[in-house]
């Protein structure tokens, strides 16, 4: 699969979420401009992989990849405010394609959010998050928001819904009262609420 879509999304970060809690960010590497690895250890576990590819991908992985001898300054910077510190939560904002990383506590929070549409990126930003480094600055077409170091992330508190809750009842329904031409696609985004068909 070459992109995610937002069902991907969800499913990484429940898997991220029920089995990386709580492992602390033991290093963090460039394989090339756009994509990181990311190892993560805890106490007496094996260590953990997670591979990300800024616009197209986010999962864990068994396979250390090839990595420059020379870290780029990028890397360099996620590793000064984000080794050591453990994964604390891990979400996905709205129903959109951006995953919440959030290192560390408190005012020691880091949060590294991936964005996986159209050009991607890799951003970290402190506990309010204010960006302290990104991949690329942009504007978003038609906003006056712009994504850039020491602006403002635009995270909104309804940013983080829960996936819609439909009993076995209701999905049986929702079948039996689809439009005959929705794809699967198209029926499970609008039975879940996860975004437009």
């Amino acid at each position: 699969k070459d992109r995610f879509n937002a069902l991907d999304v969800r499913a990484v970060v429940a898997n991220i979420r029920s089995t990386l809690l709580g492992y602390r960010a033991a290093n963090i590497y460039d394989i090339n401009p756009r994509t990181y690895m990311f190892k993560l250890a805890d106490t007496g576990k094996e260590k953990k992989l997670i591979l990300i590819e800024s616009g197209m991908r986010v999962h864990s992985t068994k396979y250390m990849r090839d990595i420059p001898k020379i870290p780029s300054i990028f890397t360099l910077k996620l590793r000064k405010h984000v080794r050591g510190k453990r994964l604390t939560d891990v979400r996905q904002l709205g129903i959109d394609r951006v995953i919440d990383f959030t290192f560390g506590s408190n005012e020691a929070t880091y949060h590294i959010i991936i964005e996986l549409h159209s050009k991607g990126n890799v951003i970290l930003t402190d506990h309010k998050y204010s960006i302290v480094t990104l991949l690329r600055t942009f504007k978003p077409k038609n906003s006056d928001i712009l994504i850039a170091t020491n602006h403002l992330y635009p995270v909104q508190p309804g940013d983080y819904q829960e996936l819609k809750h439909v009993t076995l009842d209701e999905l049986k329904e929702k079948v039996e009262s689809a439009a005959q031409n929705l794809t699967l696609k198209q029926f499970l985004m609008k039975c879940f609420d996860i975004g437009t068909a």
